[in-house]
């Protein structure tokens, strides 16, 4: 009779220790979050008007939110079109009797740029047509496809330089394995419901924990700093009631902002703020559609050229759009 007694006691206590499992993961995990990953809250002091320093948009979006966004791929092959790799032009064709737009890439220069993960972007952009030219519409699921590469290699060139303690991507990916692993024992032992259910949620937990443990250096708290800085400005700049200085209202700085107002949504706002900068259609983007160059027959174009080039990134054959 005891011993049938004992054995129910360390069952029991068993259970026990297994429904605790989860929570001292959870303790544990959190309190490693707190320690080396958690970012002090930054305290925005005022807007600020300039591109962050050595930062790209795909470079930017990393260190804003740890992560490369559809977004700021669209945004990056503005910054390559103005720094004169690629032009950007909107072409009408028929398909089947119908009338409709398309937009095209032109290669300008053939040497790859400097970054691994520019080099990267504009080889996937012309993988069947290495040197020349590429439509928009031929690009669906190629991006797509390459998404992981371009983003580990940005993730490679923030960690170089100093804005993480380190390659946040890899370091994802331990906890991830480790998330699989708990969750594949829980399924291959369903028939004891307690030992199953803890070890599934304690894989989520590890999971939701390897998703937030990016830790940002000084330099990256910083860069953080004035990014909010600039998404304030670029979000504020429509309605902030003041215009725009006649020193700042270049063709250089309006060029200089414009990559990474599209990262936070705000490219009309710019082009609104920085009206009749241009005389004419800029060097690097052409839409032949317009007979009457201005502001708004811009900002319409180039809106368009956002939204599509967004839709083709992000395609995987059901996907349409991720900001």
């Amino acid at each position: 009779m005891i011993s049938f007694y004992g054995k129910i006691l360390n069952s029991v206590n068993l259970s026990f220790l297994f429904l605790l499992l989860p929570l001292f993961i959870f303790l544990f995990l959190y309190l490693r979050w707190e320690k080396y990953s958690k970012d002090p809250k930054v305290k925005i002091i005022e807007a600020k008007k300039d591109a962050p320093e050595g930062l790209s948009p795909m470079e930017m979006s990393t260190v804003f939110q740890s992560n490369v966004s559809f977004r700021s791929i669209s945004a990056e092959t503005i910054y390559l079109a103005i720094k004169g790799y690629i032009k950007i032009e909107r072409i009408e064709k028929k398909v089947s009797f119908i009338r409709m737009h398309d937009y095209a890439f032109t290669r300008l220069i053939q040497k790859d740029p400097d970054s691994d993960f520019d080099a990267k972007l504009l080889n996937s952009l012309f993988r069947f047509d290495p040197y020349m030219y590429v439509e928009l519409s031929d690009l669906k699921k190629i991006i797509f496809n390459d998404f992981q590469t371009i983003s580990d290699l940005t993730a490679d060139s923030v960690t170089k330089k100093k804005y993480f303690e380190n390659n946040y991507i890899k370091n994802k990916g331990i906890y991830i394995i480790f998330s699989i692993l708990f969750c594949v024992v829980s399924y291959f032992f369903r028939i004891d419901w307690i030992f199953s259910a803890s070890m599934f949620y304690s894989g989520i937990i590890i999971l939701v924990f390897g998703l937030m443990m990016p830790k940002k250096t000084k330099k990256g708290l910083n860069a953080q700093k004035d990014i909010l800085g600039l998404k304030k400005y670029l979000q504020t700049i429509e309605n902030d009631g003041k215009n725009i200085s006649v020193s700042e209202k270049k063709v250089e700085v309006f060029e200089k902002l414009l990559p990474y107002a599209v990262v936070f949504d705000a490219e009309s706002s710019l082009i609104r703020k920085f009206e009749g900068i241009y005389e004419s259609q800029p060097s690097w983007y052409n839409d032949p559609g317009i007979t009457f160059w201005s502001g708004l027959a811009f900002e319409k174009s180039f809106k368009d050229f956002v939204l599509e080039s967004l839709s083709a990134f992000s395609d995987s054959g059901s996907l349409k759009d991720n900001k």
